[in-house]
């Protein structure tokens, strides 16, 4: 398939299963009134970018989230996102933003592109790492934890918080950070 798949649905939620997950060259959005849940792995293939959006409630992955060579990945969730699966791109940017909540890490972000992780409260991971060339991490509360750093494998770093901000990178780095209260 080398058309966009686009469906701006005005349901009340919505789950991604099978069908139409997956294009070999074409752009792949859903934009739902309601949470939205992968439960099918979502491709695009060539430079196709994934757009996954919510105008009300929050974004789940629970199946990978995988766009091709050049193709951006946008995940916009209106109260939290949850990453429990794998998110990657070949080269492209990655986007996650929880607009009225937190933004959960739970499985590896990957991109040789830069990375953004974006949430009004705060970042957490539970596992998996996130590895881009540069990543920027900005959340209205906390950034990790102290006995839960957020894991990173990038070349630079910036983070940005109101609270404490936790992070642990695997290579040398360059980094800026800000909070407005105690920060670590």
């Amino acid at each position: 398939m080398h058309r966009p798949v686009t469906d701006t649905t005005t349901a009340t939620g919505w789950t991604l299963t099978g069908g139409n997950n997956a294009t070999t060259g074409g752009d792949l959005t859903v934009l739902a009134a309601g949470p939205v849940t992968t439960g099918a792995t979502v491709t695009t293939g060539g430079s196709g970018k994934i757009d996954i959006g919510t105008t009300a409630g929050s974004v789940t992955l629970s199946n990978a989230v995988m766009a091709g060579g050049s193709g951006s990945i946008e995940l916009t969730a209106a109260t939290s996102l949850a990453v429990d699966a794998v998110v990657s791109s070949t080269s492209g940017e990655i986007n996650a933003l929880a607009k009225n909540g937190n933004t959960a890490l739970g499985a590896n972000v990957t991109t040789t592109g830069n990375a953004f992780v974006q949430a009004s409260g705060g970042i957490t991971q539970s596992a998996g790492t996130l590895a881009a060339d540069g990543a920027v991490l900005t959340a209205g509360t906390t950034i990790g934890s102290s006995t839960n750093a957020v894991n990173t494998n990038v070349n630079t770093l910036a983070m940005v918080s109101a609270s404490d901000a936790y992070d642990s990178n695997n290579k040398a780095l360059t980094a800026a950070a800000r909070t407005t209260s105690n920060g670590n």
